[in-house]
């Protein structure tokens, strides 16, 4: 039975993790590992690979070491997440936003606020804030990797130094304990300097979490 208490990253072969809800996953075969701190049980762990010939693409496994703050935020999550495949917002496309609110900025700007911590460091986009500088989110949607529902946030960042477009990104966002009051968020993730590189290892990443296999109770 899973144990949801704590949540960890734990290496369980050559490239493949567990943790949380993650009974297994993964990680590029070819590629190298960059890190992989491994933690007590309910501290912050992560694994993160990266191509043989490119110091700056990484593909992480990472858990932030608590769960959110907030039963609220939650349950809110949870409430997106058993909502099905749905696109909560698109920037190429201006149909699709969370179908509650009827206003395409306020849609995107209630999503934006509702899933701020289960976004963390990503909470700093536009749609919460449009002066941002961090993160430009292009597409957010719940989406099923092997029948369980995510969360996918894709886009890119600004670079620091230049303000320009910078890392491009994408960022699946998994409840890594679905029976605790608390939700204990893990993140899987790919992110790319430039989207030639992005485009090409989208479907490493796409492979990556195809590997996942669930944790049953």
């Amino acid at each position: 039975m899973l144990s949801e208490k704590y949540v960890s990253i734990q290496q369980i072969g050559s490239g493949v993790y567990t943790g949380g809800t993650i009974r297994s996953i993964q990680m590029p075969p070819n590629w190298i590992p960059e890190s992989h701190q491994s933690f007590a049980l309910g501290q912050r762990s992560i694994a993160a690979y990266r191509p043989p010939d490119d110091d700056k693409t990484e593909i992480c496994l990472f858990y932030r070491g608590l769960p959110m703050y907030s039963t609220e935020s939650t349950t809110i999550f949870r409430a997106y997440l058993q909502l099905g495949d749905q696109v909560i917002f698109s920037e190429t496309d201006k149909t699709h936003a969370y179908q509650y609110i009827d206003y395409q900025g306020r849609r995107a700007l209630q999503a934006a606020v509702e899933l701020s911590e289960v976004l963390g460091n990503a909470s700093n986009n536009q749609l919460f804030d449009p002066d941002s500088k961090g993160l430009h989110i292009q597409l957010a949607e719940v989406m099923r990797v092997n029948g369980n529902p995510v969360l996918s946030i894709k886009g890119w960042y600004h670079d620091r130094e230049t303000d320009l477009r910078g890392g491009e990104v994408w960022n699946i966002f998994i409840d890594g304990s679905p029976s605790d009051d608390l939700c204990a968020v893990l993140e899987v993730y790919v992110i790319a300097p430039g989207k030639e590189l992005f485009d090409e290892y989208s479907a490493v990443f796409q492979t990556t979490l195809n590997s996942i296999e669930w944790q049953t109770t």
